[in-house]
């Protein structure tokens, strides 16, 4: 049996990561003074590549569809260098 409570048959593997974002809310005022952004990534089965789910209370805003994909990507990022 490995460390961490590994064994062959239940080996360990990255089930869920979750990052919390925080930005001042955007000037027309549609959303909250202080915008958050929960990113998760989750997995149904080991190996399986990570899904994102995405929650705000607050409202997020984004200048354009290429700053939502890069912060995506820090995220997936992340997660590939946590993976065991």
């Amino acid at each position: 049996m490995g460390g961490l409570g590994m064994n062959d048959d239940y080996p360990l593997h990255l089930a869920g990561m979750t990052f919390h974002f925080a930005q001042d809310g955007n000037t027309l005022g549609t959303t909250a003074e202080t915008e958050e952004l929960d990113v998760s990534l989750e997995t149904q089965l080991p190996g399986d590549p990570p899904f994102f789910v995405l929650k705000s209370a607050t409202g997020w805003s984004a200048n354009d569809a290429h700053e939502m994909s890069a912060l995506m990507d820090r995220c997936l990022a992340a997660w590939e260098k946590a993976k065991p």
